[in-house]
C-alpha cells in the first residue's frame, strides 16, 4: 500500500561512506515520503551482504530480499518499483527497460556511460555521494514519476533501436566481405 523504493548495493572495498549516506537517505525517504525501502540483491549473496550493513545503520524499518532471483524475476520486481536507486548496472538497466524513474550512484565509468547514454547523470560516486543531493534527485523524480517513467520508456526504446542498427550494419558489413 505505501509507494516503494528499491535500492541495489554492491560491497567496494568495505567503504563506509555511501553505507552511511544510504543509510540516512533511506530513513529520510520512510519519514518524509511515506516509502517502503527495499533493497535488492543482483548478485546474490554478496549483494545481501552489503544491504544488511545498511540496514543496521537504519533507524526506520526495511526490507531485504534475500533471494536468488532470476532476471525476469528482477525485471518484475524492479518494473513494481515507484524509484529505483542503483549502484548496480543492471539494477539501472532493468529500472529503464521497465519505466522506472532510476538515480545512479557511480563505481565505475560503465554506470556513468550507461547513464549519460540515456541523458542521465549520475547523482555522485561512491567516495563523494551525498544525502543533500541524493535527497534532492530523489524529491525531484518523486514529485515528476509520469515524466522519467515516460522518459526512461523513450530513451530505452531509443537504445533499442541503435542497437538493431547497428547489428544491421554488421550482418550487411559481413555479406560485403564474404
Amino acid at each position: 500500500t505505501k509507494p516503494i523504493i528499491g535500492i541495489s548495493v554492491r560491497e567496494w572495498r568495505e567503504w563506509q561512506h555511501y553505507k552511511d549516506v544510504l543509510a540516512e537517505v533511506a530513513d529520510e525517504a520512510v519519514t518524509k515520503l511515506n516509502a517502503q525501502i527495499v533493497f535488492m540483491p543482483m548478485q546474490y549473496p554478496e549483494d545481501v551482504k552489503a544491504a544488511k550493513k545498511i540496514v543496521a545503520k537504519m533507524k526506520q524499518p526495511a526490507c531485504i530480499l534475500k533471494e536468488d532471483f532470476t532476471t525476469r524475476e528482477l525485471m518484475s520486481l524492479v518494473g513494481n518499483m515507484d524509484l529505483m536507486i542503483g549502484i548496480r548496472l543492471h539494477a539501472l538497466i532493468f529500472a529503464g527497460v521497465m519505466g522506472t524513474p532510476m538515480i545512479g550512484i557511480s563505481y565505475d565509468p560503465k554506470i556513468d556511460r550507461f547513464l549519460k547514454s540515456i541523458d542521465e547523470d549520475v547523482v555522485g560516486d561512491l567516495e563523494n555521494v551525498t544525502v543533500e543531493a541524493l535527497m534532492q534527485e530523489i524529491n525531484t523524480r518523486w514529485n515528476n514519476k509520469e515524466i522519467y517513467r515516460n522518459q526512461n520508456l523513450k530513451r530505452m526504446a531509443k537504445l533499442r533501436s541503435l542497437a538493431r542498427s547497428n547489428a544491421e550494419m554488421a550482418l550487411e558489413f559481413i555479406d560485403k566481405n564474404k
